[in-house]
């Protein structure tokens, strides 16, 4: 009687070739965006991800504005919107970071474009990014990959693709 099954070589070549294709995907799937270089593009999951934390961005938006609305000023914090313990952290784990400018005393803590402007009239709301490190230049080395809110809402996307007039560069 034979048996079936395979053996121990058969095995180990299965294993390589599974990870010698992990090795090449995850890279290729999860890779970050460089802002160094105009023309990397972020993997399929980054993607997924970014998406996901611009739309939040944009709920806040909202929501801090109807907040306004309803109370003739803005929330003290993100956590003074209600919003649920998920919703409050961005894909990466890391909270999104709310600062109402109308009532800090000059600009020292508002987000900064490339002239050092400040980029938001009444509050910023902003992701620190994959690296979890942020700066309120634009153009600082731990700002550049924030995911960020520009313009009083017409911008939504990395701090170092924004050029300024509300659009990407």
């Amino acid at each position: 009687m034979r048996q079936r099954g395979f053996t121990l070589l058969e095995l180990l070549i299965g294993v390589v070739v599974l990870a010698i294709f992990t090795i090449i995907a995850i890279p290729v799937f999860s890779s970050a965006i460089n802002c160094d270089e105009p023309d990397s593009r972020p993997g399929p999951l980054m993607r997924a991800k970014i998406s996901q934390v611009i739309s939040e961005l944009v709920m806040i938006n909202l929501k801090a504005t109807r907040f306004e609305t309803n109370n003739r000023r803005f929330p003290d914090s993100i956590e003074e919107l209600g919003l649920d313990s998920d919703a409050a952290t961005d894909a990466w784990g890391q909270p999104y970071v709310f600062t109402d400018l109308t009532e800090l005393d000059g600009v020292g803590k508002a987000r900064k474009d490339h002239n050092l402007h400040p980029v938001n009239k009444y509050f910023d709301v902003y992701s620190v990014g994959p690296d979890g490190e942020t700066a309120t230049p634009f153009t600082s080395t731990g700002g550049k990959d924030d995911l960020v809110m520009a313009d009083d809402g017409n911008y939504f996307g990395f701090a170092c693709h924004y050029n300024g007039s509300g659009k990407n560069k």
